[in-house]
């Protein structure tokens, strides 16, 4: 029982010295041009400006009208696309939520409920030269890229002293047809409410690389220090394009 017991105490030391590590992807594109640090789709009709920085990523998105007439993206006809299955932005569904209520009449607490439906919006409108933003449930990734620290695919690629204290960061990098990650954005766009002369926009990214570094040396270099604490400003690695997974190791 004893040895049990010691091991135990060990595993729990073991986790609770685990080192704040982070992987990011870099994602590049096929179909739109790199602009201040995100990937951005432009013609005469639209705009549409990504933004994937966020923990598992995320297929976040606005979409700017530059004419001078409203238009209407239709959900039910647009999908998110992962390594070529098709998700749907829109399901004929209803959500509804429920909450509690309390009355109070002469000292006598009366309990009740209510719920609340709302069912997702299928069609929205955007009026001229005005800007949507659009948050879907869709992550980019679930999991870490494995072995990314053994010697068989990987190198590294640069030291780092933050604080004095020498990092490496490795990278394994991807081409279009390597990439074991493509996804897309994929909008059906009408001048009608209910449809009907579509034009579409497709705009499909890939796996540019995976970085695997320490969390502190993704932070970069200080910018001071409180009480000898080191204060860091936005992350060199933060961008429109990449997103990233934190983990202990």
């Amino acid at each position: 029982m004893k040895r049990y017991y010691g091991l135990s105490v060990i595993l729990m030391f073991c986790l609770s010295c685990a080192k704040p590590m982070i992987q990011i992807f870099e994602a590049s594109s096929s179909n739109t041009k790199l602009v201040e640090n995100s990937w951005v789709f432009e013609n005469d009709t639209v705009r549409i400006e990504y933004n994937f920085w966020e923990n598992y990523g995320k297929m976040q998105f606005t979409v700017y009208n530059k004419l001078e007439k409203p238009f209407y993206i239709d959900w039910k006809n647009s999908s998110f696309i992962y390594n070529g299955v098709k998700l749907d932005y829109w399901i004929d569904e209803q959500k509804t939520t429920q909450s509690s209520t309390a009355t109070y009449y002469k000292g006598i607490v009366f309990q009740g409920s209510a719920s609340n439906s709302i069912k997702p919006e299928k069609v929205t409108f955007i009026p001229p030269q005005s800007t949507y933003s659009n948050h879907p449930k869709f992550h980019l990734e679930k999991e870490l890229y494995p072995r990314l620290r053994t010697q068989e695919n990987f190198w590294k690629i640069e030291d780092f002293a933050p604080l004095k204290k020498p990092d490496t960061v490795f990278q394994k990098t991807f081409n279009y047809s390597s990439s074991p990650l493509k996804f897309r954005n994929y909008l059906s766009i009408s001048f009608s409410e209910n449809g009907g002369a579509y034009f579409f926009v497709d705009n499909e990214f890939y796996l540019q690389s995976v970085k695997e570094m320490n969390m502190e040396t993704s932070k970069g270099i200080p910018i001071g220090f409180n009480d000898h604490v080191p204060v860091y400003g936005k992350s060199p690695y933060e961008n429109g394009h990449s997103f990233y997974i934190t983990f202990k190791r």
